[in-house]
């Protein structure tokens, strides 16, 4: 006696067929992305390639590549705003307590933006290919956030 099968089990099964050339797919466009993005550094096009490797991390969110990448742009913009934010703080001969709390406050912006995305994109690294230099960066972001938070 033949046994029939639930529809429902041929749907599932075709699912299931189509879902695995697609991430194929996705894992094969991201990493030309990746290729991309590393050629657009190695040209000094930093911005296109942050734009390609945020592409890839659409596709790819655990990316290692990508996530260190964007990870140390975002913490070396962060670091730069803070010079800068450091410099002119040190200019002044005598701040009053309106310019400490504008100084702070920016410092606190600076850290919910900048160093944020540098922390949430390094940690994402670190979970996959522990790192010294990596873990010493979170350790700098996470003594600013003692401080300024």
């Amino acid at each position: 006696m033949m046994r029939h099968l639930n529809p429902l089990f041929y749907l599932l099964l075709a699912c299931l067929l189509t879902a695995i050339p697609l991430a194929a797919q996705q894992r094969d466009a991201a990493e030309t992305l990746s290729r991309r993005a590393a050629q657009c550094f190695a040209d000094n096009d930093t911005e296109q390639a942050r734009s390609l490797y945020e592409q890839v991390l659409r596709l790819e969110p655990e990316h290692l590549q990508a996530n260190i990448f964007l990870g140390n742009y975002y913490y070396l913009q962060a670091e730069q705003s803070r010079t800068a934010l450091e410099a002119e703080y040190r200019r002044l001969s005598q701040p009053t307590r309106m310019q400490q709390a504008d100084y702070r406050n920016r410092m606190a912006a600076l850290l919910q933006s900048g160093y944020a995305q540098a922390k949430r994109y390094l940690q994402c690294a670190c979970r996959h290919l522990p790192s010294t230099e990596v873990s010493r960066t979170l350790a700098t972001i996470a003594a600013l956030e003692q401080e300024f938070l």
